[in-house]
């Protein structure tokens, strides 16, 4: 269920690709995929948090919502999960949810967050969320303004100021005072 890459496109390519590329690619130096995306494509989907509570996906209607597609094993995901925990600390005052989904086990989910002390982490087993959101590469982070519209779609982690941009057309205040972490 959980797809790094589409090996059928991406494992004939591969002998001809240099060292330079597989680290773009895996840092999200490619461009975003034009994928079209709303967030009332989600709203009948319910996700578990790590305490067991599960969050159905349509009561974040009204509220800019971050969500990020990600997996235990992923190490771009992990550069990226202390600026989703910083950003969902920050800027909830503001209305932000950030949401960051697995398509792994609860049980996972839970020991990933309790170890690393994230408190923005969701399960999915069944990877209806990424299938809905034609996720092939992890991370995956979305950002969906308050009406549900989709404003950017990011493949891969990228650095800190490009999320702070988006989340400035979403409405979000970020101010000057965030430490940029690339």
């Amino acid at each position: 269920m959980l797809i790094r890459l589409r090996q059928a496109w991406f494992g004939p390519v591969l002998p001809f690709l240099g060292v330079s590329a597989l680290v773009a690619l895996a840092v999200g130096a490619c461009a975003p995929k034009a994928q079209e995306a709303s967030f009332s494509s989600l709203s009948k989907f319910t996700v578990t948090a790590q305490n067991g509570v599960r969050l159905d996906l349509m009561d974040l209607k009204g509220k800019p919502v971050l969500l990020d597609i990600w997996a235990s094993d992923c190490a771009a995901c992990e550069f990226l999960m202390p600026r989703l925990q910083n950003m969902h600390d920050r800027f909830a005052e503001q209305g932000l949810r950030v949401i960051a989904v697995a398509s792994e086990s609860v049980e996972l989910v839970n020991r990933y967050g309790e170890a690393n002390g994230y408190t923005m982490l969701y399960a999915d087993p069944e990877g209806r969320v990424q299938d809905a959101l034609s996720v092939d590469l992890v991370p995956t982070t979305f950002l969906f303004d308050a009406d549900g519209n989709l404003l950017k779609r990011w493949e891969g982690a990228h650095p800190m100021p490009e999320y702070l941009e988006a989340l400035e057309e979403a409405g979000i205040e970020t101010g000057a005072g965030m430490p940029d972490q690339r």
